[in-house]
C-alpha cells in the first residue's frame, strides 16, 4: 500500500455523512442485500472523508458476505453528471471471511483497505470513479496479502437486482459501486482493450456469473483461462 499512501498524503478537512444519510444508506443495502450487522466498523481517524464499513454477515440467496462504505457520498466528485456524483462501494467475499479477528488480519483487511482508498481518490485526484475504472495496487503492481490479485475494477451492483445500483436517499442520487478483484493477467488483458465495455463483454461471453465477477475468491483461476488460448473474442 505505500505507493498508494504516497498518492494520498492525507492532512484534508474531514466530512462526514449525518446520521440520517448513514440510516437511508445502510437501509438500502437492508432491504436490497441483507440484514446489516449492527456492529460498525468505526474509523478512527479520518482524512477528507469520514468512511465506516457495514458487514452483512451472509446475504440470502448468494451464499456470501457483503462489506459496504458509508461516507464517500459526503462530497460529490468532481468532472461528471449529477446523476453520477454520488457513491457508495461495496466489496463481496466469502462468509467465512467476516468470522472471528479476520477482518484484523493483513489477509482478511486488504479488500476493506483498498476501499477506502479508491472512496477518497475523487477528493485527493480531483477525478470520478465510476464501473470501469480500475486501479492497480502500486506501480509496479503487487499482489495483495495472502491473494495472486494485483488490482480492483469498479463494477454496477446488478448482482442485486435492478433495483439496487442508484437510488434516491436523503436528497441525493446516490450510486452503488461493487469491488471487483483482478488477477494479474485481467489487469494486462484490460488494459490492452479500447474500453471497459470490451473487457465486461469478453466475461459475458466467458459465462462469468456477476457473482463470480466480484466475489474475492482467493483460489479462482483467471477468467481467460477459461478458452484454449487464452485471449477471448470479443
Amino acid at each position: 500500500m505505500g505507493f498508494l499512501k504516497r498518492l494520498f498524503p492525507g492532512k484534508n478537512r474531514t466530512h462526514y455523512l449525518s446520521n440520517e444519510e448513514i440510516d437511508a444508506i445502510t437501509g438500502h443495502f437492508a432491504k436490497h442485500v441483507g440484514p446489516v450487522r449492527d456492529m460498525v466498523l468505526h474509523e478512527i481517524v479520518s482524512d477528507a472523508l469520514h468512511i465506516d464499513l457495514h458487514v452483512i454477515p451472509d446475504v440470502p440467496g448468494h451464499d456470501c458476505a457483503v462489506v459496504f462504505t458509508t461516507g464517500m457520498s459526503a462530497l460529490p466528485m468532481p468532472r461528471i453528471e449529477p446523476e453520477w456524483q454520488f457513491a457508495e462501494l461495496f466489496v463481496v467475499l466469502p462468509k467465512e471471511w467476516v468470522v472471528g479477528n479476520n477482518l484484523q488480519t493483513d489477509e482478511g483487511y486488504w479488500p476493506l483497505g483498498f476501499m477506502k482508498t479508491m472512496a477518497r481518490m475523487p477528493i485527493y485526484n480531483k477525478i470520478p470513479v465510476y464501473p470501469g475504472i480500475s486501479i492497480p495496487n502500486g506501480d509496479p503492481a503487487e499482489e495483495f496479502p495472502g491473494t495472486q490479485f494485483t488490482g480492483m475494477l469498479l463494477d454496477r451492483g446488478d448482482l442485486f437486482g435492478p433495483d439496487f445500483g442508484r437510488a434516491e436517499l436523503g436528497g441525493k442520487t446516490i450510486n452503488f459501486y461493487g469491488m471487483m478483484p483482478m488477477l494479474r493477467k485481467e489487469m494486462d488483458w484490460k488494459a490492452n482493450q479500447e474500453s471497459p465495455a470490451i473487457y465486461f463483454a469478453a466475461l459475458m461471453q466467458l459465462g462469468v456469473t456477476e457473482r463470480e465477477r466480484l466475489l474475492i475468491d482467493v483460489n479462482r483461476a483467471c477468467f481467460f483461462d477459461r478458452i484454449r488460448d487464452n485471449q477471448p473474442n470479443a
